[in-house]
């Protein structure tokens, strides 16, 4: 794998992540 895949792969799980959080945060109030 290249840096550049590797940075990707890192922001797409950063964003998923970030997504679930908020998912999380609007759905259990």
């Amino acid at each position: 794998m290249t840096s550049a895949a590797v940075r990707v792969g890192i922001a797409c799980v950063l964003l998923a992540l970030l997504w679930l959080a908020t998912w999380w945060a609007v759905t259990l109030p």
